[in-house]
C-alpha cells in the first residue's frame, strides 16, 4: 500500500523552495510505494507546467491568513485522499495548524528552505518555534540551520538533507538579449538577501575592461522598493544595454546553455537551487562564502568564492573567470562531476521514502 504524502507550497513561482516542492512532487510519484499530491496555497505560476501529474494537485486561492473557504477545500481533499502525512515548504507551515487541528493523526514534515531563518528573532520567531510544537520533523538544507531548528524550535526531530537539481524543462523560449559574446546569468528572485545591487556594482567594474559581456537576472520581480533600487541603479549607471532583467522563467536549461558564466552574489542562503543548475549545466560560477555553498564549490577546483557583501571581491572572481577561459572550462566540468555525482534525485527521494515509511509505521502503530 502506497505511503499518501502532501507537499505543501505558498505559490508556483520560480524560487528555490517551489522549484524543490514540484521536483520533489514528481520525482516521488515516480515510485511504486509513494502517492504524492501537491497544494499550492496563494499563487500558481510557471512552476505549474512542470507538474507531471495534475490528477493530485490543488490550488487553494488561499486568499486571507485564515481563509476559511480554503481551508475547507484543503480539508476535502486530505479526506478524500486519506492523507496521513504532511510536508509543508517553507512558509506554508502556518496552515499545517489548522490541519493538524482537524485531523489530529496527521504527522506534519517541516522543510527549512531559508538560509536567513537564522537571523529570525522576536515575535517572528516566537511564532514558528509555537508552531513546530506540532512538527514531527524538520529538515533543513543545511548543517547550519539544522543546528538552529535543534537549538531554537520545539519539533521532536531535525535532519539535514541536501537539495537536488532536475532540469526536466525542454522549451526553447527565452532567448538572451543584446549580442554580447560573454553572456553572465544570476538566477535568484529580486529579493534583498540575493544582493543584486552588490552584483551591479562588480558588473559595472567589468565593463570598464570589457564591452563584450551582459549580465542576465532571472528571478521574479516583486515590484517593491528593492526591485525599484535595482532598476534606478541599472538606469542611473546606464547599464540598459548590457544588464537585463527577465523576470520568472520556467526554461531555465536553455537559458544556462545561452551563458558563460553563472553568478550568486546572495547575503544568505540554504543551498541555492541555482547552483545546482548551474553545476549540471557544467557553468563556471562565482558565489559568495554563505549556506553551503562551499560544500559545492570548492575554491579554484570547481568554481570562485568569495566574500559576501564585496563587490570588490566579486569583480576579480568574475574578472578570474573571464580572463582564464580554460582554466573556468575546467572548474565548469568539475562542477559538473560533483552536482551529478552529490546531489541527484535518486539519493534525495530515497531519504525522503525512509523516513515516510519511518512516520507511517508510527501512525500504524497507535
Amino acid at each position: 500500500m502506497s505511503i499518501k504524502v502532501l507537499h505543501i507550497i505558498d505559490s508556483l513561482l520560480t524560487g528555490g523552495a517551489e522549484t524543490i516542492a514540484v521536483n520533489t512532487f514528481n520525482a516521488l510519484n515516480r515510485q511504486q510505494d509513494v502517492e504524492a499530491y501537491l497544494c499550492a496555497t496563494r499563487i500558481e505560476g510557471p512552476l505549474k507546467e512542470n507538474i507531471e501529474k495534475r490528477s493530485n494537485y490543488i490550488f487553494l486561492r488561499k486568499k486571507y491568513s485564515i481563509d476559511i473557504r480554503a481551508l475547507t477545500r484543503l480539508y476535502s481533499f486530505i479526506k478524500r485522499n486519506d492523507i496521513k502525512i504532511i510536508h509543508a515548504h517553507t512558509t506554508s507551515f502556518f496552515i499545517t495548524v489548522f490541519i493538524k487541528l482537524k485531523f489530529l493523526n496527521t504527522k506534519v514534515v517541516w522543510h527549512n528552505h531559508t538560509g536567513a531563518n537564522i537571523n529570525l528573532s522576536g515575535w517572528r520567531l516566537l511564532f514558528l518555534k509555537l508552531c513546530s510544537n506540532i512538527f514531527h520533523t524538520v529538515i533543513n538544507v543545511n548543517e547550519e540551520l539544522n543546528s538552529w531548528s535543534k537549538n531554537k524550535l520545539n519539533a521532536s526531530s531535525t535532519v539535514v538533507l541536501n537539495n537536488f537539481s532536475e532540469l526536466t524543462n525542454n522549451s526553447r523560449v527565452t532567448k538572451l538579449k543584446g549580442n554580447s559574446t560573454e553572456n553572465i546569468v544570476c538566477v535568484a528572485g529580486l529579493r534583498p538577501e540575493k544582493d543584486h545591487l552588490n552584483l551591479l556594482a562588480a558588473f559595472s567594474k567589468i565593463l570598464d575592461g570589457f564591452n563584450d559581456v551582459s549580465l542576465h537576472i532571472i528571478g521574479k520581480n516583486y515590484k517593491n522598493k528593492y526591485s525599484s533600487a535595482i532598476e534606478e541603479y541599472i538606469y542611473k549607471h546606464q547599464l540598459s544595454t548590457n544588464v537585463f532583467l527577465y523576470d520568472n522563467c520556467t526554461d531555465i536549461k536553455y537559458i544556462l546553455s545561452q551563458a558563460s558564466i553563472g553568478v550568486l552574489s546572495s547575503k544568505s542562503e540554504g543551498l541555492p537551487i541555482s547552483l545546482l543548475e548551474y553545476g549540471m549545466l557544467g557553468l563556471p560560477v562565482v558565489v559568495t562564502e554563505v549556506g553551503d555553498c562551499t560544500k559545492v564549490v570548492k575554491n579554484s577546483v570547481t568554481g570562485i568564492v568569495v566574500e559576501k557583501e564585496n563587490n570588490e571581491a566579486l569583480f576579480e572572481g568574475v574578472l578570474q573567470l573571464l580572463e582564464g577561459k580554460t582554466k573556468a572550462k575546467l572548474m565548469g566540468q568539475n562542477l559538473k562531476i560533483l552536482v551529478t555525482e552529490n546531489y541527484s534525485s535518486s539519493a534525495y527521494v530515497d531519504f525522503l521514502r525512509t523516513l515516510y515509511k519511518s512516520i507511517n509505521e508510527c501512525n500504524n502503530k497507535k
